[in-house]
Formats: structure tokens, sequence, C-alpha cells
């Protein structure tokens, strides 16, 4: 329920003032008016995706989390396939260009929503439906706990995000070969990274089950374990990136010599980053948020971004005219001081505490 307000609010928001969202990125009329198109067509979707991630969420914890992989996978196969026949017409559909990204991106959230919730609903699971019993009898200690879990996590990925878009803005700034060299490894990073995300939202799944039975030692010792397997498994994404540097960038050859020296540059540090990357997401949304620390991790990402980040990109960038390689290398001192603080406060064990309200 919470979740669907809140696809609702941006779904209003996308159909009211597309331009204006769109006009946050780039003040170009054109691609205004294309991404303002996109964003009305595409805007339903966020609907559909409060009952998916929910839906999935709760499939995680009861340790059924092939369910929710199974339709996300197949909502990305049929997006892709969708993209490719409606953005260049391939088979003699009609070539829609970007009205045919949003048209795919449409139709496959909407396939992928009927799936899971038919899955569900057939096989008489739990989660398949929602008896007016089962809400009625939600309690206030519950909402209240969600609450007070949600929304510092949900201020938190918002302020990140928009943290990101001020300094890849930055850093994208200087010239058109760094804004290029950003497009291209932009997606690499987060296909790279999709594993230890996963990682980190594994932890908070064991982790949490273990807390909520009490099992405080145990869930203390096994965040040690998986801190350590976050770093093996950021040091083998690395190195593999690494080693398909050159097939990576060879799949461009229409950019030019220089944006692509440029991104040989920063893929170089991307790829250092990774192990930090890794560590840090499973110590802060795996170990902390698992403890319900979801204030702390609020504040630790602020100052690591907004008041350490983003002033130094900045004046790099602007006083110091430093290149755009430098200014990029920041976010490796972002992600050091965020491990060494969540690092402390999990040694501390104060996350060791059970997230479930009294009966």
């Amino acid at each position: 329920v919470v979740s669907t307000a809140a696809g609702v609010v941006v779904l209003v928001l996308f159909l009211v003032f597309p331009r204006e969202v769109v006009a946050l990125g780039t003040d170009s009329p054109e691609v205004v008016e294309r991404g303002a198109g996109f964003l009305r067509l595409v805007s339903v979707t966020y609907v559909l995706l409060a009952y998916t991630t929910s839906i999935s969420a709760g499939l995680r914890v009861m340790g059924r989390a092939s369910v929710g992989m199974l339709y996300a996978g197949l909502g990305v196969l049929l997006n892709v396939g969708l993209n490719a026949l409606l953005i260049t017409g391939l088979w003699g559909f009609p070539a829609l260009g970007i009205t045919g990204a949003a048209y795919g991106t449409l139709v496959s959230a909407c396939v992928e929503t009927l799936l899971l919730a038919l899955h569900l609903r057939w096989g008489r699971r739990l989660l398949g439906s929602f008896p007016r019993a089962d809400l009625a009898g939600i309690r206030r200690d519950d909402l209240l706990a969600l609450v007070r879990l949600a929304v510092p996590a949900a201020v938190n990925s918002t302020l990140w995000a928009l943290g990101t878009f001020a300094f890849y803005a930055i850093v994208g700034g200087a010239s058109v070969h760094s804004a290029t060299a950003l497009a291209i490894l932009s997606p690499v990073e987060s296909l790279s990274l999709a594993f230890s995300v996963g990682l980190a939202n594994g932890t908070a799944v064991l982790l949490g089950a273990r807390l909520g039975a009490g099992a405080f030692d145990e869930a203390y010792a096994l965040a040690r374990s998986l801190v350590l397997v976050s770093a093996v498994a950021g040091a083998v994404t690395g190195l593999v990136v690494w080693l398909l540097e050159r097939p990576v960038l060879g799949l461009f050859p229409g950019v030019s010599p220089e944006s692509l020296a440029l991104t040989g540059e920063l893929f170089d540090v991307m790829v250092v980053g990774f192990v930090l990357k890794s560590v840090a997401m499973t110590l802060v949304m795996g170990v902390l948020r698992s403890g319900g620390e979801a204030r702390f991790c609020l504040l630790l990402d602020v100052v690591a971004q907004w008041v350490l980040l983003l002033p130094l990109a900045a004046l790099l960038r602007f006083v110091v005219g430093a290149e755009p390689v430098h200014v990029f290398a920041l976010l490796l001192v972002e992600e050091t001081f965020r491990i060494v603080v969540a690092a402390r406060r999990v040694r501390s064990r104060r996350w060791v505490a059970s997230l479930v309200p009294a009966a």
C-alpha cells in the first residue's frame, strides 16, 4: 500500500510535469520534448514497479527469490526484444525511436506484473491475494516501524540519486569527451555492480532473519563473513571487467579517439572502485540497514556525498581546473570514507537488534 502510494505520486509528477523533469538534465528543446513524451508513456510503470518490487522483497524474505528473479528476467528480455523491434523497425515493425523504447518499457512492465500476479494467484500462495481480514489486522505499531525504516531509506536513495546526478554533471560538463565517456561507462558500471547489489540485498535478508530470531552473535559473525565475501566479489568483478576493457570499448567504433582515450582512463578508475563499492554496499545496505540503522545510513551518505564528494569535485573542476579523470577519482575517496565509518559502526554492534515489534 505504501509503495503504491509512492508510485502514484511519481505517476502524477511525470504526467503533469514531464517537461520540467526532463529539463533538470538538459537545456535542449528537442531532448526535453522527446523526453517528456517518453516519461508520459512510462509513468504508469512506476505503479506497477511498486507492486513487483514489494512482492519480490517479500518473496526474498521467504527464501523464494527465484520467483521474482524469473519474472523480472522475462520482463528484461521482453523489453530488450521490443526495443529492438520498435526503436529501429526490425521485421517490418514501425521505427518509432524513443517512443518505441517507451512502448517496449510499458508493455514489458505490464507483462511482468501480470505474470507474477497470476503465478502467485493460481498457486494459492502467500502474497497471491490480500484478504480484507489481513489488511484490517495490520497494527499501528507495524506501520510506524515501517515508516521509521522506510522514510529515511527513501530519502537516502533520493538524495544519493540527486548527488550522483550532480557529480556526473560536474565531471561530464568539462567537455564533450568527458560526457561521452560517462555515457559509455554508466551502463557498464551498473551491469558490473549488479551482483554486488544482489549480495548486499541478500545480506540484509540473511541477517534480518537471524536478528528477528534473536540470534545476535550468529548475525554479527555472519555479517563479518559476508563483508569479506563482498570484497572478494568486488575484486573478481574488477578483474573480469578490466580484462574486458578493450572488447567493451571496441563496441563504440563511432566515438572519437579523444573520447575513447578518456573513457579508458576513467575505466581504470572505475575498476579499482569496484572493490570499495562492493564492500560499502554490503556494510551499509546489507548489514547496518538490517539492524534498523536507516537514519545513520542516511547521515553517512549525506556527509560522504554532499559534504565531501561534491564540494571537492566542484573545487577541482571549477577552481583548480583539474582533469576529468582526477575529479572522477574522488569516488574512491568517497567510498573509502563510507567504509571506514560504516565498519566502525558495525564493530560497535549498535545495529545488532531485532526490528520485530512486540506482539
